[in-house]
């Protein structure tokens, strides 16, 4: 799998992060030994101040807080308690009047304004500090204390002055954190800038996130690696499904928490609209799901992680003791509702149309495009039409093909407009905003249309390729059968040679729209060894009226049909064949990376369902429920780490690496968390969701029912959730496949 850990773009960090984590990685590798001693940290943070990494955060012309993740993140693979969030919160506030310059170690408490209505709070009169700190932390080492007092204002005081008292308290986080008692202390007051306050408790409590995600990260790899090693029953332990999918599961959410730190991160100065939206999602995020995660490390260790000198120990004390400051996850929720549920306008909106767009170009063309071509009468005859006919429209597959919107992913050299995946996911974004149908296109034009162009022989280019450009053609999957669901290699489907042709005997299964469309993708096994598993399938573009085809169509749940289909004796020309005799199987991989990327976009119609309840939610005057924003605002959270698992797929699809893990990461997460926000709605709302959209006054017209019934699907179609999570756990993390009961 590739590098997913890294906080800075979706696929990749900046060369400059990307040394600056080398860099981090490497001092603390060779200069921090773990443990709790105030000599050995006040060492490593010598080491750190050397290295110029404690005036990050000084200068307000630069974007430093992605910096500052990226070395907690560090700090906390490490298990290091370098006192440096304090020195980044002294800077940010301060700018170049931080006592951080020197090097000087410091401490930082926000009192009750962090969040936390037990951390006490400070008065300051005449110039001395009175009260009570609690949770202070690197109050073991620090020479000065930094507190923010009942008024906002910022007081420096020395950690060794007579009034003084910081004593120790028990608990998960090691090394302790003080309650720190003032009396009468001489202090220095700095008036921060007007609003700064919250800002900089959310960049503290990212930065907490930070360190928990880099910890939470250290102690799954060592969970990967000693699953990989330890065995039972004669196979190592990371072989068994049980233990695959805990993992499986466990990197999805870390991959989901990086991610959405890194977009909160690059927000801060390229999109201020949705820097708060996108933090306070990120800790909401992180503050309900890496202690899981923690404790599944633990789970896969065993005894052995369980004594108190194993690392993995310490990267859980951290966790918990980091995702729990500053106000813990039911106060992250609250304020994340805040935001979401107690401002005029759509918050998620403002934010997605905050900073720059990459594909902004092609939103406007398509926008254009739409308003001439898919017009409120198109839309309100669509709406007549009954729902599992609805996005099988043939006449506006005709006009996105009339105007060249059919052949976006296509190279230039083949007459496309060779769009970017971000281009891509746009387009597919505008249609969903105005409910239009692209059902006959997306797998003919979007998904089979490029693996034609790379490996068609040139009779099938010229058959299919102008009537795919033309929007005239469609093309359904020909993948599942009655004993090869997820597990194609055991296909049984037969093409057989005959002279010039095939002859394919068989029967495909769950085939989506197989009833209307012009063509299949058909793979079928060429090479009848049973022992030949993925060297013996070929693929083949097969016309559905061919002879000897029958379409048995039933109705699913999720609204559409789906058919059982039967080959008696099919001929199919051998040009009709896509790529090599037996060479079927890469290409079926790319085209399933392709689905999967193209579901996993299935968290776009996912956001707008949040969008929409949000709106009923203000509308219906449920928003001071104190359970519903509760709920609202966790599932946000949810709904923006589908959004960044998907973006980053899609980014990495394209070129020549095919994302397969990236994208089964992200339809696993879309599905089953539209799953989870479909069932949230009808707990909301009640029975009302249950009904359809002609019913008076359903909610979000009537989209709640709708994608309940097509999230099952989602789960199940392009392989089971259970087998992407295998392969997540085979492919991504590496580890042993299941052994047969007979070997």
């Amino acid at each position: 799998m590739q590098q997913t850990t890294s906080f800075g773009a979706p696929n990749e960090l900046t060369e400059y992060r990307t040394m600056l984590r080398d860099t981090v990685r490497r001092l603390l590798g060779t200069e921090w030994k773990g443990g709790n001693d105030a000599g050995e940290i006040r060492a490593i943070w010598n080491r750190l101040h050397h290295q110029g990494l404690t005036v990050l955060g000084q200068d307000p012309a630069t974007d430093s807080l992605p910096d500052i993740l990226i070395v907690m993140e560090e700090l906390g693979r490490a298990s290091c308690p370098a006192p440096f969030l304090a020195a980044a919160l002294a800077n940010l506030a301060l700018g170049p009047d931080s006592p951080a310059s020197s090097g000087m170690p410091l401490a930082f408490h926000f009192g009750e304004s962090g969040g936390d209505g037990d951390a006490g709070h400070i008065v300051c009169e005449d110039g001395v500090v009175r009260g009570t700190m609690r949770f202070v932390e690197d109050m073991g080492v620090a020479d000065a204390l930094l507190a923010v007092a009942d008024d906002g204002s910022l007081h420096i005081m020395s950690a060794t002055a007579s009034g003084l008292r910081a004593r120790p308290t028990d608990g998960l986080a090691r090394p302790p954190l003080f309650d720190v008692v003032a009396d009468d202390v001489p202090a220095e007051r700095h008036v921060l800038r007007p609003g700064s306050l919250p800002d900089l408790v959310l960049a503290a409590r990212l930065g907490l996130a930070a360190r928990a995600a880099g910890a939470a990260r250290r102690g799954f790899e060592m969970a990967v690696e000693y699953a990989g090693s330890r065995h039972q029953f004669g196979q190592p332990i990371g072989s068994f499904q049980a233990i695959q999918h805990k993992l499986a599961n466990s990197i999805i959410l870390l991959d989901a928490a990086a991610l959405q730190i890194a977009a909160a991160g690059d927000a801060r100065t390229d999109n201020p609209a949705a820097w708060r939206l996108l933090a306070q999602s990120a800790i909401v995020f992180c503050g309900q799901t890496l202690r899981g995660v923690a404790l599944e490390t633990h789970h896969i260790f065993g005894a052995i992680g369980f004594a108190e000198e194993h690392e993995a120990a310490r990267q859980f004390r951290r966790v918990h003791a980091d995702v729990t400051r500053l106000g813990g996850a039911m106060r992250f929720r609250a304020d994340f509702a805040e935001l979401l549920l107690d401002h005029d306008g759509d918050a998620l909106a403002i934010a997605d149309e905050g900073g720059s767009d990459p594909a902004s170009g092609i939103r406007r063309e398509i926008r254009a495009w739409l308003a001439d071509s898919w017009t409120d009468e198109d839309r309100k005859r669509s709406r007549e039409t009954p729902f599992h006919q609805r996005n099988w429209n043939l006449e506006f597959a005709h006009r996105l093909g009339r105007d060249g919107w059919t052949t976006l992913s296509w190279p230039a050299a083949a007459g496309g407009q060779e769009r970017t995946p971000l281009e891509q996911l746009a387009y597919t974004e505008e249609l969903l905003r105005v409910d239009a149908p692209d059902g006959p296109l997306i797998v003919g034009s979007r998904i089979v249309g490029p693996e034609i162009i790379a490996h068609g022989t040139p009779e099938l280019k010229a058959n299919l390729l102008p009537a795919l450009r033309d929007g005239t053609a469609s093309v359904c999957l020909g993948y599942s059968e009655p004993e090869a669901g997820s597990d194609l290699a055991s296909l049984r489907t037969r093409a057989e040679p005959d002279g010039t042709d095939f002859i394919i005997n068989g029967q495909k299964i769950w085939t989506t729209q197989g009833d209307v469309a012009t063509h299949m993708i058909l793979a079928a096994r060429t090479n009848p060894d049973p022992q030949v598993k993925h060297g013996g399938i070929s693929l083949f573009l097969l016309p559905m009226n061919s002879p000897g085809i029958t379409v048995r169509p039933t109705m699913a749940m999720y609204g559409h049909t789906y058919c059982n289909i039967f080959f008696d004796d099919v001929r199919v020309p051998a040009s009709m064949m896509l790529g090599p005799l037996n060479g079927g199987w890469r290409i079926l991989g790319n085209a399933l990376a392709s689905e999967r990327v193209v579901m996993a976009a299935f968290a776009t119609q996912v956001r707008d369902l949040l969008r929409r309840i949000i709106a009923e939610v203000k509308g219906r005057g449920l928003s001071g429920d104190r359970a519903v924003r509760d709920r609202i605002a966790g599932l946000a959270a949810e709904v923006q780490a589908a959004h960044q698992l998907a973006l980053r797929s899609i980014m990495l699809s394209g070129g020549a690496y095919v994302p397969m893990v990236e994208a089964a990461m992200g339809k696993v997460y879309a599905s089953e968390l539209s799953q989870r926000l479909t069932e949230a709605a009808i707990d909301i709302f009640g029975a009302i969701a249950t009904l359809g959209e002609d019913s008076p006054g359903v909610p979000a017209e009537g989209l709640v029912e709708q994608l309940l019934r097509r999230s099952i699907m989602m789960v199940v179609g392009g392989g089971t959730n259970e087998i992407q999570r295998t392969m997540i756990a085979v492919r991504g993390l590496h580890l042993p496949p299941a052994r047969s009961a007979g070997r």
